[in-house]
């Protein structure tokens, strides 16, 4: 072939290459945007469709769901914001291993998907799923109020790049969150949709023993999105390439 010809193709690779390259998170701020494929330590996640706001990425060493560890697991932890109109329709969070976890884990603790009686009162649902001993799976459904109940690092960091980027903060968000373990790897992803997205202006209460009939729908919604991504998981090709399910319809 001449060499006239192999430029097409080679400009045409390159092409291929860059528009389905998984954008690192580790290469990206809060404030930048992303869609479609990006990747967080061993995994490559599609995104649900539309454009993501970085609103926050931070490390730590995390020692949490092991029953020993030789060194803390160094983690990545990304939160994602879609906006609709001034106010967020949606949040993301992963939550990913950076490094190989084949020397510093020798196996999840039994039970990691256990939550204590004081807490099972604020959950719309937890479940184990499917998922064994050696490989847990939990699904967790409950009523976050004050927009984001933490006091972690990149909690601050969320608030503070939504109301700079013009945003309103929502009341009451719904949170959903499934924890995913594998034998070398762990990935948890957790959503929060907001439930006021749907255009209703009067008062609700999303306390767990107080929530209406007709809210109890916005909750099957985030409960779905859940099972929904469990499923998607377990059809992986081994944890790596994650497609995370299209947001639901508030």
């Amino acid at each position: 072939m001449r060499a006239s010809h192999l430029v097409p193709v080679i400009a045409s690779f390159f092409y291929s290459y860059h528009a389905f390259a998984a954008m690192d998170l580790q290469t990206v701020s809060a404030g930048d945007t992303v869609t479609g494929q990006v990747s967080i330590g061993i995994h490559s996640i599609s995104l649900p469709d539309g454009s993501w706001q970085v609103v926050s990425t931070t490390d730590e060493a995390v020692t949490w769901g092991a029953t020993s560890l030789r060194s803390p697991i160094p983690a990545r932890t990304a939160v994602l914001a879609q906006y609709d109109h001034g106010k967020i329709r949606a949040m993301l969070r992963l939550n990913a291993p950076i490094a190989d976890l084949t020397s510093n884990r020798p196996g999840w603790r039994d039970d990691p998907c256990n939550v204590t009686a004081l807490a099972s009162r604020h959950l719309y649902f937890h479940d184990t799923l499917d998922g064994t001993a050696k490989s847990p799976q939990c699904l967790t459904v409950e009523p976050i109020h004050g927009f984001i109940r933490s006091n972690a690092s990149w909690a601050k960091q969320v608030v503070k790049t939504v109301i700079s980027s013009g945003n309103a903060v929502p009341k009451d968000l719904i949170y959903t969150r499934l924890d995913y373990y594998q034998a070398l790897w762990y990935v948890n992803v957790a959503l929060w949709i907001n439930p006021d997205m749907d255009g209703s202006t009067s008062n609700r209460n999303w306390d767990v023993t107080l929530v209406q009939e007709n809210e109890k729908p916005t909750i099957e919604l985030a409960k779905s999105w859940g099972v929904a991504l469990q499923k998607n998981l377990n059809n992986s090709d081994g944890g790596r390439n994650i497609t995370l399910p299209q947001l639901p319809v508030i």
